[in-house]
């Protein structure tokens, strides 16, 4: 690429296709899977593939800072450039950028929003022979039993990485870099027990308490998609016995005690990572409508 970054925008407003500015390559199949969705065109481009700049959430609030002198002198510039940032932190940190064009998330990643219930529903009909109708509440109940105890240890983990990226020279057990199947596999786990107590009070002090909601400010996109992932494969693993078993409304083979026709059973083999995969296909509008509504303000050819 050989354009900087005023000249990008001069060329968006050319052609009349506004430009997503994001941190980087994993972001790029995201927002344009989204624009798509909104029935949209727009061009997606990784920060660090303009001239200038490297990769990083840091990096894309540079470039809408060297932008706002351009965007402030017609306000139609405005239409044609979106930066994208995760909050990361900075919601902690009181350090949100106001800067026109720039979007930042209100959780700490991105992936956060695909994990709804809504989302659980589409994945259950697409790995098993359950059709939507038959996906009722007692089902999704059944798969999210586990949920609350699993994603507590990570409520937990989470704060200790919060308190590490807030306070200067914190002895930490883990951080925001580690990886997700290191804190699942229990290798820190004793020692954050024994923070437990120092962990609730420092939740306390910034408002914190567990639920999702804010399990999703303040855990890293990946831990929790991670961590939600691997218990719902364990207890989809076990839905055709819950219905064989009528733990849940069971299907109409198991009524006939056809068990081995059951609708409910995996129709291959799946592992942690493609469930991963099929949960970051999926795009609740719900969840993002606050994200759909901002690229709507963008100009498009459509």
């Amino acid at each position: 690429m050989n354009f900087d970054i005023e000249e990008l925008l001069t060329t968006a407003l050319i052609i009349d296709k506004p430009m997503i500015i994001v941190e980087g390559s994993d972001d790029i199949k995201v927002y344009e899977n989204l624009v798509e969705r909104l029935n949209r065109e727009y061009d997606v481009y990784a920060i660090e593939n303009i001239n200038n700049y490297t990769e990083g959430c840091d990096e894309v609030i540079r470039a809408i800072k060297d932008l706002q002198q351009k965007i402030n002198e017609n306000d139609r510039n405005e239409k044609y450039i979106l930066g994208i940032i995760d909050a990361d932190v900075r919601l902690f940190r009181n350090s949100i950028p106001n800067l026109k064009g720039l979007l930042v998330l209100k959780y700490y990643s991105f992936e956060s929003h695909f994990i709804t219930r809504s989302n659980l529903k589409i994945l259950i009909g697409e790995i098993t022979n359950n059709g939507n109708k038959t996906i009722s509440n007692e089902v999704l109940d059944y798969c999210e039993s586990d949920l609350e105890q699993i994603l507590k240890e990570l409520y937990y983990y989470s704060l200790e990485a919060l308190k590490n990226a807030l306070i200067e020279n914190y002895n930490s057990v883990i951080g925001y870099s580690d990886k997700p199947g290191l804190l699942y596999s229990g290798h820190h786990w004793t020692k954050i027990k024994k923070k437990k107590r120092n962990l609730d009070y420092f939740a306390k002090k910034h408002s914190l308490k567990y639920d999702l909601k804010t399990l999703k400010r303040i855990s890293k996109g990946k831990w929790l998609v991670f961590y939600y992932s691997s218990s719902i494969l364990n207890k989809l693993k076990t839905l055709k016995d819950a219905c064989k078993d009528n733990k849940i409304p069971q299907c109409q083979f198991c009524k006939k005690s056809k068990h081995n026709k059951c609708l409910r059973k995996l129709n291959s083999s799946y592992n942690v990572d493609l469930i991963q995969k099929k949960l970051l296909n999926y795009y609740d509008n719900n969840e993002l409508k606050y994200v759909n509504d901002r690229l709507l303000l963008l100009n498009s050819v459509n």
